[in-house]
């Protein structure tokens, strides 16, 4: 049975134009991470696509965020980032892409499905980790703010909530990758 709250995420992400919090906490969140966190091999990468699925209804949203060199690699990341979104869906208990990643497939790590809101996250273009740590600080921003709505004065109180939410929630599951409390402290300390 579908619950409208879980669509809040999808509503505001697809409506970007009315509700641009959202989008620009999603650039935000890769602007930082291909600064703090950036490739030696690629360090002039800006950006990527963003997937999002309500894990109950399958309902999928895509956005590219940053900048994306060529055609050829926004339908590669794009394609690499629904995927991610799509096999966590499927795999309903899944927490992390990592669990059922296949590199014969062309199945990677670098998205999440955060149950406590019924919302998968996933990113395309950076090293797997880096795409998991944007997806796991994405996937919080959202779960944090819930269709809420903020005032620039309410910031420190949001990030201090989503660092929380990081720090607490991703603990045990995701401990073996610290590229997500590098991102999380840049961001929300």
């Amino acid at each position: 049975m579908e619950n409208p709250e879980n669509l809040k995420f999808l509503d505001l992400f697809n409506n970007s134009i009315s509700n641009s919090f959202y989008v620009e906490e999603a650039w935000r969140i890769v602007e930082r991470a291909s600064v703090i966190l950036k490739d030696p091999e690629s360090p002039d990468k800006k950006g990527g696509f963003l997937a999002i699925c309500d894990s109950q209804t399958g309902t999928l949203a895509t956005m590219q965020i940053g900048t994306i060199g060529s055609d050829e690699k926004k339908r590669l990341y794009m394609r690499y980032a629904t995927e991610k979104a799509t096999r966590l869906y499927m795999n309903y208990e899944t927490f992390r892409s990592f669990e059922t990643k296949d590199e014969s497939k062309n199945h990677f790590g670098g998205g999440v499905h955060i149950h406590a809101c019924n919302l998968i996250v996933a990113f395309s273009a950076f090293k797997e980790k880096v795409d998991e740590a944007i997806s796991v600080a994405y996937g919080s921003f959202c779960s944090v703010v819930n269709g809420q709505e903020y005032t620039q004065k309410d910031l420190p109180y949001i990030y201090a909530k989503i660092y929380e939410f990081i720090t607490e929630s991703t603990r045990e599951r995701f401990k073996d990758n610290m590229e997500i409390y590098k991102l999380a402290h840049d961001l929300y300390r």
